[in-house]
């Protein structure tokens, strides 16, 4: 789990800025129910944790997912879970051996040679994805998918159930398509978002602390100061300053 924020070039004046979370995962792989069972407790641990961050955070949701379809319990704890997660590419089905997602596989570049003990069986899976919360695509929170920036890397639609270099490729150069091949029995998956900086935090708040004489001292202080907006203004801290309502908590 990676909590990134953009350096906003505006961040000394607006005091806010867009944070992205991103959760690396590799779900227990197998096709069988035992298997199955084990990726949904996965992403019921997951989706519960998710639902403790933030709210305005944006979370994408990465990796290999070794899911076959998206009626498994383990993906529709994502997508229909108690945070709303989408496919950016909305794409459901049952991907496992169907050409009718051959541009999308990511597993296996390859049919008969096994190298770094890889998986072989030709591109006929949808395993790694980058699935993302609905503020990104919507970018309610300063971030935004960009239209039909996502796509399976090295897979030109024309490999289905092949080996990645037995033909030629007609989007990717051939050493990039190589390379890929020796690489990993998987593609990698990227897409683009679109940042928009904020132009204001409403107020434009500015903090000033000072820190407790000795440690566990609690004469400590903290002050906001709203540059933008109307005065007067009116102040709440939270539990954890005494729901103090002063410019200044005070005995912190």
């Amino acid at each position: 789990h990676y909590v990134l924020y953009v350096n906003d070039p505006a961040l000394g004046t607006f005091f806010d800025t867009t944070f992205i979370e991103v959760y690396m995962c590799h779900l227990k792989a197998g096709s069988g129910s035992s298997e199955q069972g084990d990726r949904a407790a996965q992403t019921d641990l997951l989706m519960q944790y998710i639902a403790t961050r933030p709210t305005d955070r944006n979370h994408f949701i990465c990796g290999d997912l070794n899911v076959y379809t998206s009626s498994e319990q383990a993906y529709q704890n994502m997508v229909n879970g108690i945070i709303a997660i989408e496919d950016p590419i909305n794409q459901p089905g049952s991907w496992n051996n169907n050409s009718s997602f051959s541009d999308i596989h990511t597993q296996s570049t390859r049919t008969t040679f096994n190298y770094d003990c890889g998986s072989k069986g030709g591109l006929d899976d949808r395993f790694d994805q980058i699935l993302v919360s609905s503020n990104i695509m919507s970018g309610n929170d300063n971030l935004n998918y960009l239209t039909n920036s996502y796509r399976a890397i090295g897979n030109d639609g024309n490999h289905f159930n092949s080996n990645l270099i037995s033909t030629s490729n007609s989007i990717y150069p051939a050493d990039i398509v190589k390379a890929l091949y020796y690489m990993s029995d998987h593609l990698p998956v990227e897409l683009k978002a679109v940042v928009t900086y904020p132009t204001s935090n409403g107020l434009a708040l500015y903090p000033n602390t000072v820190a407790v004489t000795c440690n566990g001292g609690s004469d400590g202080t903290a002050t906001i100061t709203a540059n933008d907006g109307q005065s007067p203004y009116t102040y709440q801290w939270d539990v954890n300053a005494g729901n103090q309502t002063t410019q200044t908590a005070i005995n912190l």
